[in-house]
């Protein structure tokens, strides 16, 4: 697991980690950028990856946002037993 301090930290890691990164765990709405938009630098950098967006929006993501096909999200707040079934699912995903 890969820690991040920042979006520009994020895609840093994912320009010089060697290894697999096989999840994105994002909050939908951050100061610097969108974690759709992340989510976007990171996918150019790293084909394949999922993403996993976690929101205060109750219904989901914001219409301004269109994350992209399967990624998935999950509302706050949530428990570490919801977080840790949502990540597997999303791993779980083809």
């Amino acid at each position: 697991m890969l820690e991040a301090a920042g979006p520009a930290h994020a895609v840093r890691l994912a320009e010089s980690y060697r290894e697999p990164i096989h999840l994105l765990l994002t909050d939908v709405i951050m100061p610097e950028i969108s974690g759709v938009c992340l989510a976007e630098r990171i996918r150019a950098l790293r084909a394949g990856i999922k993403v996993l967006y976690m929101t205060g929006y109750a219904a989901g993501l914001p219409r301004s946002e269109k994350p992209e096909p399967g990624s998935d999200y999950l509302p706050k707040p949530f428990t570490p037993q919801e977080l840790l079934g949502k990540v597997r699912s999303t791993l779980d995903r083809d």
